[in-house]
């Protein structure tokens, strides 16, 4: 699984989809493995907001119930904006009114 920042992610994109210079620091390394793989273009419009890409050879029918599975809650985050609505009924919360 790769996760990174965006432009990290649409770097190694960029790195693999055009072919290698030779006064790349690693040209004779890249020329070696490099082959045209023109749809990985495609990839980099779809880099927004978080972004989490998964290579795999397995199916994608086994592969997601173990994704989800690993799933984790995370806490929410000081400005934050809930996607769904959030209502707290009446009464004592536990929480001090700040």
């Amino acid at each position: 699984m790769i996760v990174g920042k965006n432009t990290i992610v649409k770097k190694a994109i960029s790195l693999r989809v055009d072919e290698p210079e030779k006064d790349d620091p690693d040209y004779d390394e890249r020329k070696r493995l490099w082959s045209a793989i023109p749809q990985l273009e495609n990839l980099t419009n779809l880099c927004k907001g978080k972004v989490g890409l998964i290579f795999s050879d397995t199916p994608i029918f086994e592969l997601r119930p173990l994704i989800e599975s690993n799933k984790v809650p995370t806490p929410a985050r000081v400005g934050a904006v809930s996607p769904m609505d959030v209502i707290i009924p009446p009464g004592p919360t536990g929480m001090d009114p700040s």
